[in-house]
């Protein structure tokens, strides 16, 4: 199902409603929209969840605007502005591209105070909206295969069900509805599951 997201809604509200209309749990999507964004959201209902894996990785376009010389607490345009500075007015294009060029390349990102990176257990945007300092370390642009998939719902799995998963067999579903999953071991992704009847069934493993 193709869905033209409005700005707001979080892609996980639109699949949610998808699953509502059909009575189905077997629903996800192929790839996330922030909140903020608009744009083509593709959701899988049923059988065609399983198809994701293929999807994900399809050409995709983005455009957008940029407001020069303006900061926000946020890192985006939905924060308070904290800043702005109108000295860019001045830069030449030599100066602008110069400046890009350093973009370039193997470089560390800070994240901002409000990232889905977990601090303790808990998302930094949690504790920044508490008012809380919150102070992130540098990461190369690098990232563990878990953030690639952090929208999918994850279930943590213990050692001897670690090992079924790593080879490639089935573990219990518990209480788990969404689907695809997340197989997890503390922070590491062990595999992306698909539920069968009473167990999970790793369709990609990244261990073994």
């Amino acid at each position: 199902m193709l869905v033209d997201k409005p700005t707001g809604p979080t892609s996980h509200d639109v699949v949610d409603v998808v699953r509502h209309v059909y009575g189905t749990r077997r629903t996800g999507h192929a790839g996330t929209l922030d909140p903020f964004a608009s744009g083509l959201l593709i959701v899988l209902v049923g059988r065609a969840t399983r198809l994701s894996r293929y999807l994900v990785g399809l050409p995709k376009r983005y455009t957008g605007s940029i407001a020069l010389g303006v900061e926000t607490d946020t890192a985006d345009h939905t924060g308070a502005v904290i800043g702005t500075d109108d000295n860019w007015r001045s830069l030449s294009d030599a100066a602008v591209m110069n400046a890009m060029g350093a973009l370039t390349g193997r470089s560390l990102q800070h994240p901002p105070a409000h990232s889905a990176r977990k601090l303790d257990g808990e998302r930094a945007y949690r504790r920044a909206r508490r008012g809380e300092l919150v102070e992130l370390e540098p990461r190369p642009p690098l990232r563990p295969p878990r953030e690639a998939v952090e929208h999918l719902p994850s279930l943590q799995l213990d050692a001897e069900h670690r090992d079924h998963v790593a080879h490639g067999r089935p573990v219990p579903a518990a209480d788990v509805a969404d689907d695809p999953i997340a197989l997890v071991a503390g922070e590491e992704l062990v595999a992306i599951a698909e539920r069968q009847g009473d167990v999970l069934k790793p369709r990609v493993v990244l261990e073994g």
